[in-house]
């Protein structure tokens, strides 16, 4: 058995890839060949605010470790795989998990390194940990632990039970008492940063600790991909994007 990460090191021109694939970005030429930017419509200009992202992102690859045998091909053998993975799973939302897999890999190894190949690229996408095996309703609930994602599941049904619709009309009364500077002076609350989406807000009483997802510019981009459609989207048509 032979130990590598074959991730580890990631290019400029492989992120412009990502953000293609994340966020349908067309990088103009000058961006692409590495010169300064002379379109003021290129998207790579706000590539700047999204360094926390790009560094989240390098650590996640970074930390992929491919344990395959001689000969065989890891998971994940470039960055471009994970952009493969990503493209895929934009392109056939209602396919299910094993399906993707079936689709993706033909002529690589265990089955294990697919599926954790498969994890990555959906927390690189969705920024939500993803696993195959069934975790506690209760830890679900409360933003614990990987959101498991099982073989005879769609990728959109994955995405709804990650993200579940829920009406707060209580919250309309207290919103403005919902301030740091009063939830830290009065309440004593004190705040961390989390790179996992579902764990934003997310209050761990007995340390007095409120998350916030701190990847806004991950999301504006989000936002900025879908502004100008229906606020009724579905969860594929959305995906698609």
């Amino acid at each position: 058995m032979t130990s590598h990460f074959p991730l580890i090191q990631v290019s400029r021109a492989q992120l412009q890839r990502l953000t293609g694939a994340l966020w349908s970005w067309s990088i103009c030429g000058e961006c692409s060949n590495g010169k300064p930017c002379e379109t003021e419509e290129c998207p790579w200009q706000r590539s700047t605010i999204l360094s926390r992202f790009f560094q989240t992102y390098k650590e996640i690859t970074a930390s992929y470790e491919a344990d395959v045998k001689a000969g065989q091909k890891p998971g994940l053998a470039s960055h471009e795989d994970v952009v493969k993975i990503i493209e895929e799973l934009k392109s056939n939302p209602d396919a299910t998990r094993v399906e993707i897999l079936e689709r993706l890999f033909t002529d690589r190894p265990a089955r294990s390194d697919q599926e954790r190949a498969v994890n990555l690229a959906v927390r690189v996408m969705l920024m939500v940990n993803c696993s195959t095996s069934r975790q506690s309703s209760v830890l679900l609930e409360h933003g614990s632990g990987q959101v498991p994602w099982r073989g005879e599941i769609p990728f959109s049904e994955f995405v709804t039970s990650a993200f579940p619709k829920t009406d707060h009309p209580s919250i309309d009364e207290i919103k403005d008492s919902l301030r740091a500077t009063k939830l830290k002076k009065r309440a004593g609350i004190r705040f961390e940063p989390t790179d996992d989406l579902r764990n934003h807000l997310k209050l761990d009483r007995k340390r007095a600790v409120l998350e916030i997802f701190h990847h806004t510019a991950f999301l504006k981009e989000h936002l900025r991909l879908t502004r100008d459609r229906p606020r009724n989207m579905s969860v594929t048509d959305s995906i698609k994007m």
